[in-house]
């Protein structure tokens, strides 16, 4: 099969449009006006309306039968139950009520909670609601709400819906400073848009989450963002220096007796199929396997994760990602099984971690590396929370087993102090561990309004794979102000010299680094078109381990708006200084050690995310640094239902080097999504560049046919761009089936 480049593009393109006009209407969320109670804003008791500074409080109610979840809001039921709200701002004003009312309720049975929230919108018609695919779901209208179900003022749930019924899942740790965006439970969620602004009504098995059975208190908070004005609304300490996920701002809910959880475990079997074809050797292959993920609720605070045969078929493809300075970079993790509780391993460091979950099961080049057998038991207790994981891996010279263990003990004034140890070393024989402690604070009423934080580690690693295989030690600390207006970052951090966690990451070694960074963001109510300004300065200095000047960058930003419209706009200049004191390469280009000096230029537009066409727009201009040359980067999305979603990125860099020939890099991606509901859709990633001269294309099906359980399709193809065209070098499918039964 032999295309051009050109051609293939507007081939792809216009079949996902073809497909998505000749198939499937979704129903839409419009429900118009039906006979329903609560039709406007209540009268909230004092007690339970938005407060600036303090945390409200409010009542759940026992039912025998939960409300119809449906989107409607109209079921009778929720007449019995204690209304809160009277949302305040914290953007685009200060402690002021919000434009549009909020209000929120709360029932449950012997099974589920339930959380009716109430948008209310003067005009329905400025209820932004575009998407209909979860990646899309931060550009529309949503809700936010917080649990902290063990009232432990650190660790909480979040659970995020939008006015078209997608549905998102956070865990947060540490006070908001965790956030794991890819943790997944099992819950369920309406929405409708009506006459009077957009329901949501949510349903939380107890199955799903954590608690404590002897406490009838929680701590909850809310945050309603509106995208018309920008607009963000929060109930409990609602100042704009407070995360809302910081379970230590949350007000209360009171009421909730004889929650029972029942015996707790998951079993979610598998079976999956793949099908490889490489037309530059011949080879072909198809392989069927299966295998078993078990989660098993200890008690209300103890969960263990036992994975048998642990497969990643399903795993979306990476974005490809050029390096351009002398040092190293990473990738996210997108494996659940890791992603699951990762924040409970999180370590605070800069520029390193000590676990890098990507090192295990993959290889340097990205290959799949079988995992047998995978563990992993994790602990929320009042003042200890412990995460252990064990994993056997296969390799070439054997089986390797590699271990992680993370202890936090929880401070009466709101710190914590860590631990975190690994052993083994994914892609070596040899032996290596690192050990690594850690402390953070965060004070959320700092100066009253303001918030204040800091942390400080220190790490050890030793690694047999090296010819220096002695301990060594890596330590840092960072301090952060937060004002309404004002943000001021101080940090210090320094790795010796061929410093390699085995199971970790290390962008550089051998470094001080020095920084200083502060953020003014004035509000501007008096001017009808502008909404905020930004203006920043980041100062970077890094020697090496003997104090002499490696490298310094001066950053700043001295305007960027945030129109009224929702659009931004902003210039940014940055010096740099870089004496590398050995040859390096960048692409395929050799460059010797010296000094390299310059300025760089960056002018950018970002047109407001809630329009169906959204633009992004940026042009780089550097004088010096490195090699004189330039970028250009435009990215256009398109989303004219939700039920369709094209988009489309270019960017080209051109470095004229000194010591060697011109490198011209450019890079098109282009994307699009079917969504056939907020449970079943297609998900395509395209992407070609000029310098592997290769195109690859990622399709991805996947299917939620109940809570919990999900079918994946996933096709890959390769085509290498030669003097004839495109020429297919590769292809492969998988498929993936699992299920789940609850006890």
């Amino acid at each position: 099969m032999n295309l051009q480049p050109t051609v293939f593009v507007s081939y792809y393109f216009r079949v996902c449009i073809l497909i998505t006009c000749a198939g499937f209407w979704a129903d839409h969320t419009l429900i118009g006006v039906e006979s329903q109670s609560l039709t406007k804003p209540s009268e909230i008791p004092v007690q339970s309306r938005g407060m600036y500074l303090g945390k409200p409080s409010f009542q759940a109610v026992y039912v025998d039968e939960g409300p119809k979840i449906d989107g409607d809001l109209n079921d009778k039921v929720w007449n019995r139950a204690m209304p809160a709200g009277d949302l305040l701002q914290t953007f685009p004003e200060d402690n002021a009520s919000g434009t549009q009312s909020t209000e929120f309720r709360i029932l449950y049975d012997k099974e589920n909670l339930y959380i009716g929230i109430w948008c209310f919108q003067d005009n329905p018609a400025d209820i932004t609601a575009n998407a209909g695919n979860l990646a899309d779901a931060g550009n529309d209208d949503h809700a936010l709400v917080i649990l902290d179900t063990f009232r432990d003022l650190r660790n909480a749930y979040a659970f995020i819906v939008t006015p078209n019924s997608l549905k998102a899942d956070l865990l947060i740790g540490d006070q908001g400073r965790m956030q794991n965006m890819d943790w997944d439970t099992i819950w369920n969620a309406k929405c409708g848009i009506h006459d009077w602004g957009w329901a949501a009504e949510i349903v939380i098995p107890f199955k799903s989450i954590s608690f404590d059975e002897d406490s009838s208190t929680w701590g909850i908070n809310l945050r309603r963002v509106l995208k018309k004005n920008g607009e963000v609304q929060d109930w409990a300490n609602a100042r704009s220096g407070v995360d809302p996920a910081n379970a230590a701002q949350a007000g209360t809910i009171t009421g909730l007796k004889n929650l029972k959880q029942g015996l707790g475990l998951d079993v979610l079997p598998f079976v999956t199929g793949t099908y490889t074809d490489d037309r530059t050797t011949g080879d072909d292959e198809f392989k069927a396997d299966g295998g078993l993920d078990l989660r098993y609720r200890i008690n209300p605070k103890t969960t263990a994760y036992l994975s048998i045969n642990t497969d990643f078929a399903d795993v979306e493809a990476d974005v490809r990602q050029f390096n351009f300075t002398r040092f190293n970079q990473s990738f996210p993790e997108k494996r659940d099984f890791f992603l699951e509780d990762a924040g409970m391993f999180h370590f605070p460091s800069d520029g390193l971690s000590p676990y890098y979950s990507r090192k295990i099961g993959l290889s340097e080049t990205g290959e799949i590396v079988p995992i047998h057998f995978a563990a992993k038991i994790t602990s929320n207790q009042k003042n200890y929370n412990f995460g252990l994981m064990d994993v056997l891996i296969d390799s070439p010279e054997g089986e390797r087993n590699i271990f992680v263990g993370r202890v936090r003990k929880n401070l009466k004034n709101g710190s914590t102090i860590g631990l975190l140890s690994t052993f083994g070393d994914p892609r070596s024989n040899e032996n290596g561990y690192s050990v690594g402690t850690d402390y953070q604070f965060i004070n959320g009423e700092f100066m009253g309004d303001k918030s204040l934080g800091t942390k400080a580690w220190v790490l050890g690693t030793a690694n047999e794979a090296q010819t220096d295989s002695e301990i060594k030690i890596s330590y840092g600390a960072e301090t952060i102000f937060k004002g309404r207006e004002l943000t001021l970052v101080g940090a210090y951090s320094e790795v010796p010299e061929n410093f390699n966690p085995p199971l970790g990451y290390v962008m550089r070694d051998d470094y001080r680094k020095y920084r200083f960074a502060g953020s003014y963001v004035p509000r501007h109510e008096d001017v009808e078109w502008l909404n905020v300004s930004i203006h920043d300065y980041d100062l970077e200095i890094y020697t090496d381990t003997g104090n002499t000047l490696s490298d310094i960058t001066h950053t700043i930003t001295p305007i960027e708006f945030i129109l009224e419209s929702g659009d931004n706009l902003g210039y940014e200049i940055a010096h740099k200084l870089d004496r590398p004191t050995e040859t390096f390469t960048i692409f395929d280009t050799s460059l010797p050690a010296g000094e390299y000096k310059g300025v760089y230029h960056r002018f950018f537009f970002n047109s407001h995310s809630r329009r169906k066409v959204v633009s992004r727009l940026s042009y780089l201009y550097n004088d010096g640094f490195l090699a004189p040359g330039q970028r250009y980067e435009a990215a256009l999305d398109y989303l004219p239902m939700k039920e369709f979603m094209i988009g489309i990125g270019y960017t080209s860099t051109i470095l004229n080097w000194d010591h060697a020939p011109k490198t011209e890099l450019n890079v098109i991606t282009g994307t699009s999504r079917i969504n056939f509901n907020p449970d079943l859709s297609i998900n395509n990633l395209l992407q070609y560049d000029n310098f592997s001269k290769s195109l690859g294309i990622n399709s991805r099906l996947q299917w939620e046919y109940k809570p919990g359980a999900k079918f994946y399709f996933v096709v890959n193809q390769t085509y290498l761009d030669e003097r004839t065209g495109l020429t297919l070098q590769g292809f492969g499918t998988a498929i993936k089936l699992g299920g789940i039964f609850r006890f």
